[in-house]
């Protein structure tokens, strides 16, 4: 009997302990958004390849009750939810403080990103950026080896950019340029090739003087930190 009673002491005591840990502390508390929700990234920046994911780990702190709905919102991409959306709800259980959303980055490069996430009257934010995924190759791939002298025919170099994994950002920045003094009359965008647009992009090239012979162009896209730039070459004959 002295045990039955034991046992039912420990299950009893247990069940308050439960229940307790489902409320706040002291509803009396004149509480602040930081003392309810931590949120932190396991990275604040990440290439805009339109794979990778942040993960973002929301934790409800001691004051706050579990058992809630947490709703995630990004101003950039999508949680990883089956869905496009940018809006993500969860909801927190007696027995789990901490929950984690995937936002997965587009191939848009975005400088400030905010994701905020809501409980009840409780709001937080915090920012985050995504950087370029930059190609691995640039390849140039013109329709004619040879242009005819004085404006006699049109060549278009097609530039694909190459990556072995993820996407390559939207809207790269791509210059045209060549050793040859003579050669720079030939182009129609010299300064202001164009921007690369799902990977790709072209440019057109005309003569537009008398000069012949072999000439070197160049594509160039620009990495930044003052690193020497992803660059591609090909030889055409003007004739």
């Amino acid at each position: 009997m002295e045990a039955k009673h034991n046992s039912l002491l420990i299950v009893l005591a247990f069940a308050i302990f439960k229940f307790s840990a489902c409320q706040l502390e002291d509803p009396k508390i004149d509480l602040n958004v930081d003392d309810v929700l931590q949120l932190v990234l396991d990275t604040t920046s990440l290439p805009a390849d339109g794979q990778s994911t942040f993960v973002i780990t929301a934790t409800l702190l001691e004051h706050s009750d579990p058992n809630k709905t947490l709703v995630f919102s990004s101003t950039y991409g999508k949680f990883v939810n089956g869905s496009t959306a940018n809006t993500s709800k969860t909801t927190l259980k007696c027995n789990g403080r901490t929950t984690q959303a995937l936002l997965q980055v587009s191939n848009q490069v975005a400088d400030r990103v905010f994701v905020t996430v809501d409980l009840e009257s409780f709001t937080q934010q915090i920012e985050l950026s995504t950087k370029p995924s930059l190609p691995d190759t640039l390849y140039l791939s013109p329709d004619s080896w040879v242009l005819k002298k004085n404006g006699g025919s049109v060549v278009t170099v097609t530039i694909q950019a190459s990556k072995s994994i993820g996407q390559v950002s939207e809207m790269l920045p791509l210059f045209f340029s060549s050793p040859n003094t003579a050669a720079q009359n030939l182009l129609l965008n010299f300064n202001n090739l164009g921007q690369l647009k799902n990977g790709s992009a072209t440019v057109q090239i005309k003569s537009n003087s008398d000069s012949t012979g072999m000439f070197l162009f160049r594509v160039d896209l620009p990495v930044g930190n003052a690193a020497p730039p992803i660059s591609s070459t090909i030889m055409l004959e003007v004739k």
